[in-house]
This record gives structure tokens, sequence and C-alpha cells, in this order.
């Protein structure tokens, strides 16, 4: 009995193996379609690498003197050690072995020498995690054709179809590195895309996408010193002589662009040994005011950790407002018309992370309506209203609104452990401007600032250039510092704590000792253009 019970369990095991290979063959089961965004765009990715090679790109990055002080040996070695370049290795390498082909051990190294360019879309929780390549190299065509030669009888590298094209079809392979990983090349020629997931290029179905056919035909058969459609996508036809990274607005304002509408690109260059910044502007764009207030300034306290101005589309607020209560709406009406110019947000230290100053101007010098500025502040604020502050000493002449809001990390005890309490959430008219911070205090020193009692950073200025934003690497070390201390308690993180302490703090000191900058635009943006950014050193 206990005989045929094995014989029946290894049968069975048997079995399931052998099935479970026949079903990973006969479709790359880690094909997961699910994983892919619904609303990734081939032809629209959020972020673009123009690169001459990316084998030098962490050499070259580590020329900027803050990458040395902040990025570790690591980085450096980024592609000898990055767990998809180490499976495609090894899959090269045992293809190569057990189908005697004269494949060159480095033959990732050698593709990734090439000038190539890697387009990269946002995952569900606004990571760059999906990503294609697109390379080209005499010879390739050569592996490709040895692909496809082996495709029907390995167990790691599949045929994955073909699209047509004019001049030969475009082979699909899908190759599978690990459980959950597996990779999808499009080649035509001496031509390659390695999509990160099959699932941006393939449906459920594992047939094209709409479209997505046609963008890999237009990719893969354009005349080689072209640019591409993803170059055209970010109006950035002109690649720089080494790298260039280019990054939508939405991809770096976590869903807050709207905030900025005009602000439509970032894009680093490196060329002649040095990097440089520019933004894709477009002063056509609602709220495209970028810089067009230097009074912001005068009510910022010095000592910022950074500071920025951001073009606000003020009348995109009446349709929020217009969402309140029907007792509210006529009260609240009037509020998006007072608002004129651009938006300055600025982080101290002292105020943390998550509670920072934010200044916008009225329109005019009139009279304010603080009625409707109020209204706004009841309905939009959450928590006990402690009482509105009319004339007195304290604001000079103007007005305050609070409301008491209980929050889980209002501060930290003896040992350092968040703990809940309340904060008094600011809303301060004060003259032409208007204050605003969960932080009293920071709404407090802003009025300071503008009754003069204290410096502004306005006086610490150059006047010339249209001025963007500041930042003051030691008050940006000091706020995260205290963040991460905040977060990682020695007595509730015994894991990560000593892993920041040893890593991470030290890396902060070092970003401590650089000096501040201000960013400049060289001109004001006029039209859809790139404009250059200048990062300009300022006197400690």
């Amino acid at each position: 009995m206990k005989r045929r019970t094995t014989i029946v369990a290894a049968s069975a095991a048997v079995v399931a193996v052998l099935g479970l290979s026949a079903w990973w063959n006969a479709g790359w089961a880690q094909f997961g379609d699910a994983v892919t965004p619904r609303t990734a765009d081939l032809s629209k990715p959020d972020a673009l690498l123009v690169t001459r090679s990316l084998a030098a790109l962490p050499r070259d990055t580590l020329k900027l003197p803050l990458a040395q002080d902040l990025l570790t040996e690591d980085f450096l070695f980024h592609y000898t050690s990055h767990p998809d370049v180490l499976g495609v290795e090894g899959a090269v390498r045992r293809i190569a072995y057990e189908h005697a082909l004269d494949w060159s051990d480095q033959l990732v190294k050698w593709v990734l020498e090439r000038p190539a360019q890697v387009a990269l879309w946002r995952d569900g929780k606004g990571a760059l995690r999906h990503w294609a390549l697109a390379t080209e190299r005499k010879s390739l065509a050569s592996v490709f054709e040895a692909a496809a030669t082996i495709a029907a009888a390995d167990g790691q590298l599949f045929a994955a179809g073909e699209i047509a094209s004019d001049g030969g079809a475009i082979a699909l392979h899908a190759l599978t590195l690990r459980t959950g990983r597996t990779l999808l090349l499009a080649t035509r020629a001496d031509r390659v895309i390695v999509f990160s997931d099959p699932g941006l290029l393939l449906g459920a179905d594992r047939k094209p996408r709409a479209g997505a056919d046609a963008f890999v035909r237009k990719l893969l058969t354009r005349a080689t010193d072209a640019p591409t459609a993803w170059q055209q996508a970010f109006h950035a036809e002109e690649a720089a002589a080494g790298h260039s990274l280019l990054l939508r607005a939405g991809t770096l304002a976590f869903g807050y662009q709207r905030f900025f509408p005009s602000l439509d690109a970032v894009r680093l260059d490196f060329g002649d040994g040095k990097w440089s910044t520019q933004l894709l502007t477009n002063a056509s764009a609602a709220g495209a005011a970028l810089v067009a207030d230097r009074r912001l300034w005068e009510a910022a306290p010095i000592q910022a950790a950074a500071c920025t101005q951001l073009p606000v589309n003020w009348a995109a607020g009446a349709a929020v407002v217009k969402r309140a209560k029907a007792g509210k709406v006529k009260a609240l009406a009037p509020v998006a018309t007072h608002f004129d110019g651009p938006l300055l947000t600025c982080w101290y230290a002292e105020g943390g992370l998550l509670a920072p100053l934010f200044v916008a101007a009225l329109a005019d010098d009139g009279p304010a309506d603080d009625a409707a500025v109020g209204a706004l502040v009841d309905w939009a604020l959450a928590g006990e209203s402690v009482g509105t502050k009319g004339t007195d000493t304290t604001i000079d002449g103007g007005y305050r609104w609070q409301h008491r809001v209980v929050v889980p990390h209002a501060g930290r005890d003896e040992q350092g452990v968040p703990r809940p309490g309340a904060m008094l959430v600011t809303v301060a008219r004060q003259g032409r401007y208007v204050l605003f911070s969960p932080d009293a205090q920071r709404v407090t020193a802003a009025i300071d600032t503008l009754a003069r009692r204290y410096p502004s950073l306005a006086t610490t200025l150059p006047e010339s250039g249209p001025m963007v934003a500041v930042v003051t690497p030691s008050a940006i070390a000091a706020l995260a510092r205290d963040e991460i201390l905040k977060m990682l308690p020695t007595d509730q993180e015994p894991v990560l704590r000593p892993v920041a302490d040893r890593t991470l703090l030290p890396r902060l000191a070092a970003l401590g000792r650089h000096p501040p900058h201000r960013a400049v635009l060289d001109a004001a943006p006029t039209g859809r253009t790139w404009q250059m950014l200048d990062w300009q050193a300022l006197p400690q």
C-alpha cells in the first residue's frame, strides 16, 4: 500500500512538472498583462533618456559635484549588478552553450555601449517602472537570426509572433529571466526594441494593442539619424552630445500638475563634460505667469530649505469652488478672481516636510474680500475653527483664520517616537498677500517678515533674471535628517535606523556642505519652447 502510494505521488508529480513545462513553453507563463497600466501610450512616454552610451551614463552622472557626494560606488557599477542585466547575461551564456552558438560573453555589454533611447512609463503608484529600450548595432541581425532558429526548442526564449512590415517582418520574442519577469524583444535587421513588460505592446490576447504595431514599425524603420517619435513627443528633436534625460512635469508633480499648467517638461543634458537644465514652458497656457511677481519673495523669511515659484491657473480653481455646499457658493464665488500671478512655496527645517509655507498675491492693492477668503477657509479646512482674528498688533492690520486639526505626527516625545497632537492650520491675509501653512509658526514668521521685523529672501537675492527657485542644501539636509529621525525611532526600527545612521545621514551631511543656489531662466518664457535654467551659486 505504501509503495503504491509512493508510485501514485511520484506519477502525479511527474505529470504536474510536464504540465507546467508545457504550459510555460506554450505561452511564456510570466506574461502579466495586468501589470502594465492601461493608460501607457507607447508614443508618449512619461520620461525619455537619449544617450550615446548607457554604459557611460553612471560615470558621467558622477561629474556633478553633488552626485559625487550623494551617490555610492554601487551607482558606478549599476549595469554590472542590476538583476535584469545579470539575468540577460546568464540567459545568453546558457543559450549559447546549449545550442552551440558563437555569441560572445560580452554581448550585453556590447549593446549597452551603443547609442540608445530608453522610454519610461509610470505604474499605478507613479513610479517609472515600465520601460522600452531602442537601439541598433551592426551584426545584431545574425544574433536575431540565431534566436529565431532556437526559439522553438528553448525553454527560456519563445517566439511571440511577428508584425508585418514593408521590407521584412518584425519578429517578436519573449525572454523569461525569472519568476514574474519576462522581457519582450521586437527585432528587425540590426535594430531592436526591448520591452520591460510584454503588456506594453501586447494585450491579453497576446496580440499588439491598437496602434502599437504601427508605432513599432515606425520606430524600427526610421532613418538612422532622424529623431524618433519619442523625441518629437517631447519637442526635443536635437539631443545633447552625451545624454539627454527628459521628464514630463506630470511625472515630477505627483498628481499636482494642474497647479502649474504652463510647465510641460524638465530636461537634463550632458555635453562638453558638464550638465545643464532646461524647462519646456508654454507661455500661452492658462496661469502661465511663471516668474511674473518678484514681490512674493518679500514674504518669505530667510534660511528656507527650498523655495519655488509655480504658475497657477487660478481660473481653474473656480471649478473646485463650484463644488462647495450650496450655502457657501455665493460667498466663495469671488475668490477665484481675487488672485493673480504665481504661487510661492517654501519649506523650512523648522516646519518639516509636511508643513511648507504658501504665499499668494491678490490681483490688486484694493480692499480684500476677507469674507470670501474666510468662507473658503471654513469650507476647505477640516478640524475645529478657533475663530477669526481681525485687526490687531499681532498681524499688523490683517486677518487670520485658524483650524485646530489633530494629526498623527504632530511632534516627538523624549525618545524620539512620533506622537499625535493638534496643529493650528493657518491662513492669513496681510495687505495684498495671502499666506497659508499647516504650521502656524510659518505664517507668523512670514507676517513678521512683511513687517520688516526679520529679513526676507528678497533682500538676499540679486535682482537680475527671472527667478524660479532657491535651494539651500544645509537647510535641506537638516530638514531631511529631522524627518528620518522622526520616522525611524531607534526602539521601533532596530534594522532600518542603523542603516540610515551608517549610509544616509553621512550623505546628508555631505549635502549640507554645498552652497545655496538660485535657478534663473535666461529669458522670460515666450510661446512653447525649451528655456535654459541657470543654477547660480549664492553667498553663504
